[in-house]
């Protein structure tokens, strides 16, 4: 009984996580991920056979930013007028499309990419010496020949008075509901505060993965030190759409999420 005792002990506090998958079904359809409950992160490899890479994969995506981390270098040449986007609620996040691509260039390792879009995690993703934030933005570009992916990370904490000028394109009471293929709902985003962040804030680097299924990995990342400001009625209308969708960091795992380690848990 003791020794029980001893294993349950160090499941619950080393991989806390893992000690509610027991309770998660197994069946989900192959395309119904979310960031809780039986299609949750614990269980994304076990939805999907390309989803492997979420319990196996070595660069997994997002991590704790620590001093450990090295800096890296991201040069964002955007507009400084405003840009056209299309704003979505595709159900896990708001995301945000460029109608032109080519005009937001970031310039990495002298290669050019391609912003595809954007979208929010509440609460960030990422966390900064092990503090979390209320919001982040991911900058997802694409190289366009080699297909590669670099992301830049962007914190925000809440203000008691206004947001950033680059938050005040996005009406949040436009995209309440999951976006319809008819949907065309279309904004202006001012990028100059996400130019000035790049150029001035400490950005870290590292080699890392999709954050979603099928977490694919080979995916550039570059996260900002300095958090932006969003306020306290446009956060909470963040986490009123979106709830909660932020996996939870990598970096302190101390070994990949397996089906064996689900299965020694649910032993228990």
């Amino acid at each position: 009984m003791q020794f029980f005792l001893i294993k349950a002990l160090a499941l619950s506090t080393s991989f806390a996580p893992l000690a509610f998958a027991c309770i998660y079904k197994r069946d989900a359809g192959a395309n119904e991920w979310s960031y809780t409950g039986d299609t949750g992160p614990v269980v994304w490899h076990r939805l999907n056979d390309t989803n492997s890479a979420c319990a196996t994969g070595k660069d997994q995506s997002p991590i704790n930013v620590n001093t450990d981390v090295a800096r890296g270098n991201i040069t964002l040449e955007y507009p400084d007028i405003p840009g056209e986007f299309l704003v979505e609620n595709n159900g896990h996040t708001i995301e945000l499309t460029p109608t032109d691509p080519s005009k937001f260039i970031a310039k990495i390792g002298g290669l050019d990419y391609e912003l595809l879009q954007f979208h929010f995690h509440t609460p960030s993703e990422h966390r900064l010496n092990n503090e979390h934030f209320p919001l982040e933005v991911h900058f997802v570009h694409q190289h366009v020949e080699s297909k590669a992916l670099a992301v830049m990370g962007v914190f925000f904490d809440v203000s008691p008075w206004f947001s950033d000028t680059f938050l005040f394109g996005i009406d949040l009471d436009e995209v309440t509901e999951v976006s319809k293929e008819t949907d065309e709902n279309y904004t202006h985003i001012f990028m100059s505060s996400i130019i000035k962040l790049n150029k001035k804030s400490s950005i870290y680097t590292y080699a890392g993965s999709l954050t979603t299924p099928p977490c694919s990995e080979a995916v550039t990342w570059f996260v900002a030190e300095t958090p932006l400001d969003v306020s306290v009625r446009q956060y909470n209308q963040f986490k009123r759409i979106m709830k909660f969708n932020s996996r939870f960091t990598q970096n302190d795992l101390h070994k990949p999420v397996t089906d064996n380690l689900i299965a020694d848990a649910c032993q228990i």
